[in-house]
């Protein structure tokens, strides 16, 4: 199945991707934060095929990359930061499969993010 969490507390980027991917045939669940990915997780007993999680308007980026790092060994995770922020520490350890720079184009995330399900 085709299915991924998208998080971040910027809900128009999370509804705007949501809307595309759904087009694309891909279940995305759009949560606010890592932490509500631990829960989520924990309650379903499920992990999707990729994690997107747009931390750049986190309230505490370091928090959250150790919450979703402890999910690296088993699912793929794509970071998004911002482009003038300052990156945690734990960013650079190696977990994470991709981290990208804000400002993005929705479209071209869209089709990478569906280029790596059709790899799943």
């Amino acid at each position: 199945m085709r299915w991924i969490f998208l998080t971040g507390k910027d809900w128009s980027t999370r509804a705007l991707l949501r809307a595309e991917l759904r087009e694309d045939g891909v279940h995305v669940d759009a949560l606010e934060d890592s932490i509500e990915v631990g829960l989520v997780v924990e309650a379903a007993g499920l992990l999707p095929s990729l994690i997107v999680a747009d931390l750049s308007s986190s309230d505490d980026p370091e928090a959250e990359t150790y919450e979703l790092a402890t999910l690296a060994w088993a699912v793929p995770i794509w970071i998004i930061a911002g482009s003038t922020m300052t990156l945690p520490k734990n960013l650079m350890g190696g977990e994470f499969e991709k981290i990208l720079f804000k400002p993005l184009d929705a479209g071209e995330l869209v089709k990478q993010i569906n280029q790596r399900l059709d790899k799943v």
